[in-house]
């Protein structure tokens, strides 16, 4: 996902699902994913904070209402048809993600947060939350990048880091202790 949203373009499959998981690891999107969705599609701000926060799903009709993906294809070819002519029509069109500060909504979490039936860290939900915020109100999109690497680099050292991402290797559901 995270690779998908630094393209110039989506199509997707209508049966597509984005997501950003990491949080059900206890950790975030380390390579942009607090950070550049909320730059280039801002309208999509509340469902961004579920996907970050929540590890929520979000469906391609729901990107598309977004703007996140251009078009929908019924099948794989469909698309592959639809992914050639975006390309095609790139040229001279391609938009950079913009610069400045980004209003979000107010960022709400569950006192006990949840991805579907997991239990979430708390602590790790935290730092996602304040990352997500700081990034959105740093003056630059490099300076907004380094605070979401920032973030990782804090949240990666936590115990919940370390019991998700080993939950995630022993194929058990991890326990949260913070």
């Amino acid at each position: 996902m995270e690779v998908a949203i630094r393209c110039h373009g989506m199509v997707a499959t209508k049966n597509a699902l984005f997501q950003f998981p990491e949080i059900t690891l206890g950790i975030l999107p380390g390579i942009g994913g607090c950070i550049v969705p909320y730059r280039k599609w801002p309208g999509g701000a509340v469902l961004f904070n579920e996907m970050i926060c929540l590890g929520k799903p979000m469906k391609a009709k729901e990107a598309l209402d977004i703007g996140m993906v251009s078009k929908i294809a019924d099948d794989y070819y469909e698309l592959i048809r639809e992914a050639v002519d975006a390309v095609k029509n790139l040229q001279g069109k391609v938009k950079r993600i913009p610069e400045g500060k980004v209003d979000i909504p107010e960022i709400t979490v569950p006192d006990e947060p949840m991805s579907g039936k997991q239990p979430l860290s708390k602590e790790a939900v935290a730092i996602v939350v304040k990352t997500v915020k700081a990034g959105a109100a740093a003056d630059s999109l490099s300076e907004a990048l380094e605070i979401g690497y920032q973030g990782f680099g804090e949240i990666a050292c936590t115990d919940s880091a370390k019991e998700g991402i080993s939950a995630f290797l022993e194929k058990r559901n991890p326990e949260f202790k913070k």
